[in-house]
């Protein structure tokens, strides 16, 4: 929509240049698409002679831009998803004083790449910390599960809120498979127990799918929990894996199943780890049994091919 939007002001001659968020409509009957946000867009003649704009500097001000609206969308209480909606409106408005942006190469750069920018700014302004730990130092996998749940919950939301949000990230659709599921409408986030079962998880998993798989391995006890635990190499001190489970349960309805699972899970977290050491200690004494026995059969054969020689 924003690509058609934004080719049919180019062709007729217009730049944006002021944009307004409003509430316009609330309630509704459940499971329509109500439109409860109004973006009123400006244009005007785009003048001659704009000048062409670096990305780098470019970028810089839309975040600037951005952030200088906030104030005003929080006391209009435009809600935060529709404030990353809004933050598009500013983000054009930018791109308009150019007649042209290009990067470091020389390229020109596609205007829908700044209204991601613009959504980032939204991001980092809010500060978003998962307990004590900013979500921006999570891997971008993870961050995007955490604030798809910080924002919608289980809620289904367009297709194209998924797009928006993963490429906030940097991340292409298919790099967020298994964190949302298909739903009537639109997209959801996906329950542990819709996932597949694949290979168990290594140190190299994404938080997220760790956070999947205890929920999923949490119905069959502590012990499954700790061998998803001791495969993925996390414990205790894993702060990152612990408050995001925490988070995401605090997040989730009272009743779903997934947040009764983590919030289990985050109470149960020294047994689990417990449970996991076990399971490593076991798997390094039968490594080290292993090595003893192939020690033991290479002596043997070298015996006996002394014996031989003799």
């Amino acid at each position: 929509v924003w690509y058609r939007l934004l080719t049919a002001l180019s062709g007729a001659g217009l730049s944006l240049t002021g944009s307004w968020p409003a509430l316009t409509e609330k309630g509704g009957k459940v499971g329509s698409a109500n439109i409860t946000t109004t973006l009123t867009m400006a244009c005007r003649p785009t003048p001659e002679n704009r000048p062409r704009g670096k990305f780098s500097e470019v970028v810089a001000e839309v975040h600037r831009e951005v952030r200088s609206r906030l104030a005003a969308w929080d006391e209009s209480h435009l809600a935060f998803n529709d404030q990353l909606m809004a933050a598009a409106g500013p983000a054009m408005e930018v791109v308009g004083r150019y007649s042209s942006v290009t990067n470091i190469e020389g390229e020109e750069v596609d205007p829908l790449r700044f209204i991601v920018e613009a959504r980032r700014a939204v991001k980092e302004a809010a500060d978003i910390k998962i307990d004590d730990l900013p979500i921006e130092t999570f891997d971008a996998r993870t961050r995007f599960a955490l604030f798809w749940t910080r924002t919608y919950g289980r809620g289904v939301r367009p297709k194209s809120d998924a797009r928006w949000d993963a490429m906030t990230d940097g991340l292409r659709m298919e790099d967020v498979k298994g964190i949302i599921a298909e739903a009537d409408k639109g997209v959801r986030l996906t329950y542990a127990s819709e996932i597949k079962r694949g290979r168990p998880l290594d140190a190299s998993a994404a938080i997220i799918d760790v956070a999947f798989a205890l929920a999923r391995s949490w119905e069959q006890g502590m012990e499954a929990a700790g061998e998803v635990l001791a495969n993925a190499g996390r414990d205790t001190e894993d702060a990152y894996l612990w408050n995001a489970v925490h988070y995401l349960a605090a997040r989730l309805p009272s009743g779903d199943a997934d947040g009764q699972a983590w919030a289990a899970l985050y109470r149960a977290k020294r047994g689990v780890t417990v449970a996991a050491s076990q399971i490593v200690a076991t798997q390094r004494q039968g490594n080290k049994k292993e090595e003893t026995a192939r020690h033991q059969l290479k002596m043997e054969l070298f015996d006996g091919g002394g014996e031989d020689g003799q």
